[in-house]
């Protein structure tokens, strides 16, 4: 029997080549570092998607995806949508544009 390890990352929508931006145990808080707003991800093949949180998901494979290919799914995700950067303070009143009752 062939041990899988399981990764969080994207199926590819053409190919359903997967995608890791994390494997277990996971490295980062909030189970791996692009599923945070939607973005653009190309896979290895060439194919380009947009992909939203719920697109996300944990997926077993029997082929090892080396530290440094999660390590460049992320540096390419952020290179591709800078705004994936972006986070907001827990205090309401740092929100711009968020009306606060």
């Amino acid at each position: 029997m062939s041990m899988a390890t399981t990764y969080w990352g994207v199926l590819c929508r053409t190919c359903a080549e997967p995608i890791a931006f994390d494997a277990c145990p996971f490295s980062k808080s909030g189970l791996g570092s692009a599923n945070k707003r939607p973005g653009a991800i190309r896979c290895s093949l060439g194919h380009n998607h947009i992909y939203f949180p719920r697109d996300y998901q944990f997926f077993a494979s029997v082929a090892l995806i080396t530290d440094a290919t999660v390590r460049d799914n992320q540096a390419a995700y952020e290179a591709t949508n800078p705004s994936s950067k972006l986070t907001y303070d827990l205090d309401p009143a740092l929100w711009s544009g968020v009306r606060v009752a």
